[in-house]
């Protein structure tokens, strides 16, 4: 993996690829966290951009917006932006709209009764991203002649990276500062696929994600640890995730690294957040999370096709 892989792929001809920035930060002092993500699909000259914001007294602030594809150096979909300032380093995420708040969003999402639609609010957010470590993951690239003659090129793949999430939010009469931690993630290739995905970023000495994608009866899994700055993939994991209903309560996650050292990590729903994208429905959960004696919150998603 090189700086060039920070940038947009080469997609080739083939419906349905697209590329995913995404972030995620949590501040759990100050009592913010979210996931902001961008998905460009040049195939079909389209791109879209969400933010969920979870914020202090239990509710969670939703920015959605659509746009066109304008071209490989673009990371803004309507008011959400990202913008690089160095490949595989610092980015700054910024973001002045209005958004959906959903009040009273507990661990098991919505409440069943009472108030389940969302305000018009004003959200501001001025965000910076610093890295600790080299990013995890891995990249491939095709060849093929088409029937003109002319050589395509697609690319897939993925990587996560851990880091720092500082700046200001701001959520109608609410704002605050937060200097958390997040991960970053970039993906790219044909999807989506029904798929589990866990991170977080406890501290410099310890962050760690993992993920499976399910391809019709074949699923496969990847992750990674970071331990002060060294980068080890995951060797297999085993992931146990207890329901209410259809919300995520709890899961166990023992992992492996490739040096042979075993992690256990335990986490409870805090809040969560249904999303429909596309044909899939997800949920994502802000999710407190416990390592080796290490607390932190940190983001899970559930992708299932609908």
């Amino acid at each position: 993996m090189t700086d060039r892989d920070d940038g947009h792929h080469e997609h080739g001809s083939t419906p349905g690829w697209s590329e995913r920035l995404t972030f995620t930060f949590f501040d759990e002092a100050a009592g913010f966290g979210g996931i902001a993500r961008l998905v460009f699909r040049p195939l079909e000259r389209a791109a879209d951009g969400t933010i969920n914001l979870f914020v202090p007294n239990q509710a969670v602030a939703t920015v959605l917006a659509k746009g066109a594809w304008e071209g490989a150096g673009r990371t803004q979909v309507g008011r959400i932006r990202f913008e690089r300032h160095d490949a595989m380093g610092t980015w700054h995420i910024g973001c002045k709209d209005v958004a959906l708040v959903f009040p009273k969003v507990g661990p098991r999402g919505l409440p069943k009764s009472g108030r389940r639609t969302g305000a018009a609010s004003p959200v501001e957010m001025d965000l910076s991203f610093e890295p600790w470590s080299e990013p995890a993951g891995h990249v491939e690239r095709s060849k093929h002649i088409d029937e003109m003659g002319f050589v395509q090129v697609t690319s897939a793949g993925r990587f996560e990276q851990p880091g720092r999430m500082s700046g200001r939010i701001r959520v109608a009469a609410l704002q605050g500062s937060i200097d958390g931690t997040a991960v970053r993630a970039r993906a790219w290739g044909l999807g989506p696929s029904p798929s589990r995905w866990i991170t977080v970023a406890f501290d410099q000495g310890l962050s760690l994600g993992v993920r499976w994608v399910s391809f019709g009866d074949r699923r496969e899994q990847a992750g990674w640890v970071a331990r002060a700055g060294e980068v080890r993939a995951v060797r297999g994991f085993h992931l146990e995730t207890d329901y209410e209903g259809r919300a995520l309560a709890a899961l166990r996650l023992a992992l492996t690294d490739e040096t042979g050292e075993r992690h256990a990590v335990t986490g409870e729903t805090v809040a969560t957040m249904p999303v429909t994208d596309g044909t899939q429905r997800a949920r994502q959960a802000m999710m407190a999370f416990e390592c080796e004696g290490k607390r932190a919150q940190g983001l899970i998603e559930y992708a299932d096709d609908v």
